[in-house]
């Protein structure tokens, strides 16, 4: 029997009916994105960032999906021990623990990125520091805090999204070597 493009569509390969993902980074550029694409295929969400647009973006998630499927959670990550009670929260409020997307980073001046003096040469001591915390240390934070409720489930997806800049440099004035 062939394959037909019915065999093949989104809602007929998988779905994410009765799962619970956890996002880090929900309302910048990648994790909006996330989120509409989890939300989308059925996931309940659970949102965490720092910026204020994060309870704009779950407005409006709420509002085509329902809030019962959308929980915020406004944290600056760097606060190390708000982030573990946070995490411990969710592992025990949450039915079950699906996904956990490793997502937040922070871009601008203290961390050198996006800036236009942001570049290799110029970096700071303490705009390194942020960088490890937010590219390695928030994931693994947030892995082992909520990797254990995955553990006793006996299933669970741990998704860590790593940046272009590892190939791209990140000079926004630069006419070369420009993120697509």
């Amino acid at each position: 029997m062939a394959i037909t493009a019915a065999d093949v569509k989104l809602n007929s390969l998988f779905s994410l009916e009765g799962r619970t993902a956890v996002l880090t980074g929900a309302s910048g550029f990648l994790g909006r994105t996330f989120a509409l694409a989890l939300l989308a295929n059925g996931a309940r969400v659970v949102a965490l960032g720092r910026s204020a647009r994060l309870q704009q973006e779950a407005t409006g998630w709420a509002n085509q999906f329902g809030r019962e499927n959308i929980a915020v959670h406004q944290i600056d990550m760097y606060d190390v021990a708000a982030l573990d009670n946070l995490c411990n929260r969710i592992a025990a409020e949450e039915k079950s623990i699906d996904i956990l997307i490793n997502n937040a980073h922070e871009l601008g001046s203290a961390t050198g990125f996006n800036v236009p003096e942001g570049s290799l040469e110029n970096s700071t001591f303490d705009q390194w520091q942020r960088n490890l915390q937010g590219g390695v240390y928030w994931a693994v934070q947030t892995t082992q805090r909520l990797g254990i409720r995955m553990k006793e489930q006996s299933r669970g997806s741990i998704i860590n999204i790593a940046t272009m800049y590892a190939s791209v440099a990140p000079r926004r004035n630069s006419t070369r070597a420009q993120p697509p």
